[in-house]
């Protein structure tokens, strides 16, 4: 019950497949990324949900270093270990970034998110430049994101999209 939103990653630490769900505990019902382990990608078994961080929709996880990162919406947190425990959450992004999912070519991560609709609080049917978060809305700029010197993360526009204009405005 209340499973979605899988993030299935290579866990080298564990030399399996490691899969976060978005999941609601059974005692509290507060959101937690439930784990499941694979050799196969085919048979799964359930782990303790991911330490140190509370959940929420659509994880991304991947391991720079020695550390692994965790980003979930506009924060992301920092751990020694994929199954954590994790750290605080750190600031990622402002505003409506939600969503997040990337892509590793082996030298640079690429994210792409959606930035949420936003309704008027006195009116849910009226979309407002100002107001409350309704839900998915359009597709955000694909950014780079990459590891600070200091083990933060830190996002900028890809080259190819740069490189796309080739006039200042």
């Amino acid at each position: 019950d209340a499973f979605r939103d899988p993030e299935v990653f290579w866990n080298h630490e564990l030399g399996k497949w490691s899969m976060l769900l978005h999941a609601a505990a059974t005692k509290t019902a507060l959101g937690v990324f439930a784990v499941y382990v694979s050799d196969d990608l085919l048979h799964w078994s359930p782990r303790p949900p991911l330490a140190g961080v509370t959940g929420g929709d659509c994880p991304y996880v991947f391991s720079h270093g020695d550390s692994w990162y965790l980003i979930e919406d506009k924060d992301y947190c920092r751990s020694d270990h994929a199954l954590g425990p994790y750290g605080p959450r750190q600031v990622f992004d402002a505003g409506l970034f939600a969503v997040p999912k990337g892509m590793f070519d082996g030298a640079r991560r690429i994210v792409a998110a959606w930035v949420q609709s936003l309704r008027d609080p006195k009116d849910a049917n009226k979309e407002t430049d100002a107001g409350l978060p309704d839900g998915p809305g359009i597709m955000g700029l694909l950014r780079e994101v990459y590891v600070g010197d200091d083990g933060h993360l830190y996002q900028r526009v890809p080259k190819e999209t740069l490189n796309y204009f080739d006039r200042t405005v």
